[in-house]
């Protein structure tokens, strides 16, 4: 028993230690070629300096991490069974008895517990390192960044025009998407208070909002009222939509309350709903990769075929991407169920995996 338990820690061991390094050397890889993407945007850009662009390639570099998280496990996975098979450790230890399940067993521990940490603890750090990138690149490369805000107080919106910014926030959202106790208030072009519009209601019609028994207040204070008012706007309702936090720059510790707000506002919640399946999904996708790792690293070195088993590994990497990449769009459309969307790739990749090992081990 103490041989036993002494192997599956010299396993974890190495396992952990494998994936470190695979991580390690996919996160330099990743910054370096982010760092060069960025640094091709930023020409021409004399504020930017190297510094701000590798502060910005490090901000984007956990979210980029997070979904390459599978790819990790599996090169890390078949560089261990490579390793272990090179010095003929893996020989030894199935003449010992030990089958391929009881082999396998350290690594799905190791794989389960990063998984959960993973989504626990690493989620959070790098959805805040993503809000944090998003917020930067808009404001360096002069782009739009999410103008619109859900939360249980209400929506808030912005929208800018040649007079400057306007600024509405409505306490309710029907599902129908009219606005119920909206409140606008409009700034001139060097941000100074110029009036503020109270409504009972608000609609958005064919590039209007119409707002219904308003209530202007100029900005010495004198109001008027007028049954309807009507305001110009390059807003949709997909705009809005668009404009939300992406999934991403949520932690999965905030994702449900988001989620259930956007429902009850009217506006649809799938992109955040399937990353939140994915997120629950993560410890056990890495445990599948794992799998396919074995079906093409495990098999002893003198059977002259390692080169060529590695390479279906690797193929088999980019293959379970392209499947993911595909389930996920059909999943982000609504066309197929989002359990099955976010859970398809675990059960394919465990199928796949687990008949191939079946089929070596039993003959």
């Amino acid at each position: 028993m103490k041989i036993f338990e002494r192997l599956n820690l010299y396993l974890m061991n190495r396992f952990f230690m494998g994936f470190v390094s695979a991580y390690a050397t996919l996160g330099v890889i990743v910054l370096l070629f982010n760092t060069v993407e960025l640094m091709r945007r930023a020409a021409g850009r004399d504020y930017m300096s190297f510094q701000t662009v590798f502060g910005l390639s490090l901000l984007g570099l956990p979210q980029i991490m997070e979904s390459l998280m599978p790819f990790v496990f599996l090169f890390g996975a078949m560089m261990v069974f490579w390793r272990l098979n090179r010095s003929n450790e893996l020989v030894i230890i199935r003449t010992g008895g030990v089958s391929v399940w009881q082999f396998l067993k350290p690594a799905f521990l190791v794989a389960l517990f990063w998984g959960v940490l993973q989504v626990a603890l690493f989620n959070p750090f790098s959805a805040a390192m993503t809000e944090r990138y998003n917020v930067l690149s808009a404001k360096y490369f002069e782009q739009s960044i999410y103008q619109s805000f859900i939360s249980t107080d209400g929506l808030w919106l912005r929208q800018n025009d040649d007079t400057g910014t306007v600024i509405l926030h409505a306490g309710i959202v029907n599902p129908d998407f009219s606005l119920r106790d909206i409140t606008a208030f409009f700034y001139d072009e060097n941000y100074d208070f110029a009036k503020r519009v109270d409504a009972d209601a608000a609609t958005l019609i064919d590039g209007q909002w119409i707002f219904d028994r308003a209530v202007i207040t100029d900005g010495d204070g004198k109001r008027k009222r007028q049954p309807e008012w009507r305001l110009n706007s390059n807003l949709t309702v997909d705009k809005i939509q668009e404009s939300f936090s992406p999934p991403e720059s949520l932690s999965i510790w905030r994702l449900p309350d988001f989620i259930t707000v956007l429902e009850k506002s009217g506006f649809s919640a799938l992109s955040h709903r399937l990353y939140f399946h994915e997120l629950l999904a993560t410890p056990f996708t890495l445990m599948s990769m794992i799998l396919l790792a074995a079906c093409f690293s495990i098999t002893p070195q003198r059977q002259k075929r390692t080169l060529f088993l590695i390479s279906g590994g690797i193929l088999s990497g980019f293959i379970y991407y392209t499947f993911s990449d595909i389930v996920h769009a059909l999943g982000g459309s609504g066309r197929i169920p989002i359990l099955l969307s976010a859970w398809a790739p675990f059960f394919v990749a465990v199928f796949f995996g687990s008949s191939f090992l079946l089929h070596q081990e039993d003959g």
